[in-house]
């Protein structure tokens, strides 16, 4: 840590920062500044006092832990602000002027430790796309020509030869930067699990900040748009970033649902459309999240259906309601979940059983209406076995049903287990 703290320490050294004009009036944490003011006389002829020289060490010192706050890996962020910071000495497009300022130079450091605040994932693939240019920091690993490839975007101007634009001023470059930094405290914001964890790839942030600093140079009027049909790109220059969240990831939920399953997924139903109304209004008086649109079925099941069990059989919870919904592919999340998942992983398994892709849908919701359940599948005891009669045949499926009442996943019953089951009832 000490020895991460040196080196980002030298590196800014090096650079002989100018002083920031607004040093005593910005919110942004500065202890680079301050440390590096700390040893600066004011008078050359003159030693500065210790009361100054301990003051500005203690705004610094302070100042670091507010950054570090919420870092798992601070040795990591260190390395991160470092490479940064070197980096965007290499940076074209930056004038002397930025890359030696100490507001500039702030700015950079807040914006490597919100990164680092989100805790990111790092994958470097083979591609060698730019995108990757937050990953190599982060690593230390890779062609550092491609980092700073794209850090330089955040600053590019977009330019043809018809419309050749002016070279960013300074204050363009901070303004540039602190929306970038607001941009990665709106991912955090992010409260979806899921795209949270997409969010946190520090390659998908790339392209995210990409397309704000494309938004940027647009220089839109933020404080003339309607809040209420802002784009989350306006939320976050109007400064609303809880609002720019919910739409960021109602825009990252509609990409993974459009990209989940490619394929013809038929919906059917033997309920009427009125009691399909009606089933779907009980669900959200009751809270319960889900999309009415993805629903594949729906269906009350009289009595409840079990959805866990204790070590001796005994029933745990029930749910009455039961629902069916695309779900999510184990290509875009580590937790798949729903009809494209059984699709995926159990298809031709069902096929095996005479249970066509087509069928399978109305088959989980006979055995959870019309079947009886004979033994749980696993250990966790949430995933309960049902013999029903589906195509003039005795079928054995595998259900689990969350407490909410969602098809979480189901796979035919494997014949061990099924005669085990029958031995034992």
């Amino acid at each position: 840590m000490v020895n991460g703290l040196l080196e980002l320490g030298r590196t800014y050294a090096a650079l002989k920062p100018t002083l920031a004009p607004d040093t005593a009036t910005t919110t942004t944490p500065d202890f680079l500044d301050s440390l590096w003011r700390a040893q600066l006389p004011t008078d050359p002829s003159t030693p500065k006092p210790y009361q100054e020289i301990r003051a500005e060490l203690l705004r610094g010192t302070t100042a670091l832990d507010t950054l570090l706050d919420g870092v798992e890996d601070p040795l990591g962020a260190l390395r991160f602000v470092h490479n940064l910071v070197e980096a965007a000495t290499n940076v074209e497009s930056l004038s002397e002027e930025a890359v030696l300022d100490a507001q500039f130079l702030r700015e950079l450091v807040a914006f490597g430790f919100e990164v680092a605040r989100l805790n990111p994932s790092v994958t470097l693939s083979d591609s060698g796309g730019i995108e990757q240019w937050l990953s190599i920091l982060w690593s230390g690993e890779g062609d550092l020509r491609q980092a700073q490839g794209g850090l330089a975007q955040l600053f590019d101007q977009l330019s043809s030869p018809l419309n050749q634009l002016e070279p960013l001023t300074l204050q363009d470059q901070l303004e540039r930067l602190k929306f970038s930094t607001q941009l990665v405290k709106t991912v955090q914001l992010v409260d979806d699990s899921d795209v949270k964890l997409l969010a946190q790839s520090l390659e998908h942030l790339g392209y995210l900040l990409d397309l704000g600093s494309s938004y940027a140079v647009l220089k839109p009027a933020v404080d003339k748009a309607d809040s209420t049909e802002a784009s989350f790109l306006t939320l976050v220059a109007q400064g609303d970033l809880q609002a720019a969240a919910n739409e960021l990831e109602k825009l990252i939920q509609q990409a993974l649902d459009t990209i989940q399953y490619t394929g013809e997924i038929t919906v059917t139903t033997v309920i009427t459309a009125r009691r399909f109304d009606e089933l779907i209004q009980q669900l959200s008086t009751r809270g319960i999240n889900f999309s009415a649109d993805r629903l594949v079925k729906i269906d009350e099941i009289p009595g409840g259906v079990v959805t866990k069990v204790d070590a001796t059989g005994n029933a745990i919870n029930r749910t009455d309601i039961v629902f069916l919904e695309i779900g999510r592919s184990r290509a875009v999340t580590d937790r798949p979940a729903g009809f494209v998942h059984i699709l995926e992983e159990h298809a031709q398994q069902f096929a095996s059983r005479g249970i066509s892709e087509e069928q399978i849908a109305d088959a989980l919701m006979t055995a959870l209406k019309q079947g009886r359940s004979i033994g749980v599948q696993g250990t966790t005891g949430d995933r309960l076995v049902y013999e029903f009669v589906f195509n003039g045949r005795t079928q054995y499926v595998s259900i689990t049903v969350s407490n909410n009442g969602f098809i979480v996943g189901a796979n035919p019953t494997p014949q061990d287990l099924v005669d085990q089951l029958l031995r034992s009832n």
